[in-house]
């Protein structure tokens, strides 16, 4: 039966945790002390307990990093202004119907519902910027894809119609 660390402990417990007892490590956890246990990483962010999960970050503070940019919190939007979603757009719940925003702009814009198999393209690739000059309606997707092939092929060479070469030529 495996032991609590802690020199003097007598605490038996079928669940040990970084080789504390569920007791010393609610402690260890809660003042914020606990420290690298029996050589186990952990994350390189001040105060956070969590084992290391990539590029020195715990899996919390690594996909903050990813997607915010920082391994602080989100902050907390104001009721009523939406939500992030884990891939970048905004979503807005008005009148019981959640919608991206993006979407309600040029549903608005436009008068009435897009089809169903339109998509809204962001000309500036933020997918916050949300304004009537940076949004472009698509009648389908095979349309958006190639309006972001060719987005990509400007921004690598400077030319819209240049694609990457898919054979190898041996000289």
């Amino acid at each position: 039966m495996k032991t609590c660390s802690v020199p003097g402990c007598t605490n038996h417990d079928l669940k040990i945790i970084r080789g504390y007892c569920s007791n010393h490590y609610q402690n260890l956890r809660n003042s914020g002390k606990l420290q690298k246990v029996n050589g186990v990483k952990q994350c390189y962010v001040p105060d956070c307990i969590n084992k290391y999960y990539c590029s020195g970050y715990c899996r919390l503070h690594y996909h903050r990093l990813r997607y915010n940019g920082t391994t602080n919190a989100q902050p907390i939007r104001q009721s009523g202004t939406g939500c992030i979603t884990p891939y970048g757009y905004l979503r807005r719940s008005i009148a019981g119907v959640i919608k991206f925003e993006h979407v309600r702009i040029v549903e608005k814009v436009l008068g009435k519902s897009l089809p169903s198999k339109a998509h809204v393209h962001h000309i500036d690739g933020n997918k916050l910027n949300n304004e009537n000059r940076n949004l472009v309606v698509c009648p389908d997707n095979a349309y958006h894809m190639l309006i972001e092939a060719r987005t990509r092929a400007y921004n690598a060479c400077g030319h819209a119609d240049w694609r990457k070469c898919k054979v190898l030529s041996t000289v």
